[in-house]
């Protein structure tokens, strides 16, 4: 099985309401739609987000059965719903995370000295993502 892009089938059921999504193979992944477009969206990116909590926890991702083998019920379509797994990492892995942070006086008094950084802070020395940038540039890139 390819596990960068991986295919697996996807139980949608035509309700009033919308669309709910199963995956048999993937037991505990539920999702759902308005309509055939957002259940595709929904199937795809909660196939990604249940892969890749499988990869972190270092499971074994299970054989997919084949879309003929899956039993359905009135209302009820087997779609075949495939992820795309290094874009999902990436994306995943670069969700940027808010951090308190506290430094040691002698970075913060470096860091409002260079004139690249100071420039790149805001009023009142608000941290930027420029500034937090420009401050790395100068200590990494000095010899």
């Amino acid at each position: 099985m390819d596990c960068n892009f991986p295919i697996y089938p996807a139980i949608f059921t035509y309700e009033p309401e919308g669309i709910s999504i199963e995956f048999p193979d993937l037991p505990g992944l539920y999702t759902c739609g308005d309509d055939d477009t957002e259940a595709l969206h929904m199937a795809r990116e909660g196939l990604e987000l249940h892969l890749y909590g499988l990869e972190q926890d270092g499971e074994t991702l299970p054989e997919p059965t084949p879309a003929n083998k899956v039993p359905t019920g009135q209302d009820q379509i087997v779609v075949l719903v495939q992820a795309n797994m290094p874009l999902a990492r990436r994306e995943i892995q670069n969700v940027a995370v808010k951090k308190t942070l506290t430094i040691p006086q002698w970075l913060n008094e470096l860091a409002e000295k260079l004139p690249e950084v100071a420039a790149k802070l805001g009023p009142g020395l608000m941290w930027t993502n420029e500034a937090e940038e420009a401050l790395i540039d100068q200590l990494w890139t000095k010899p």
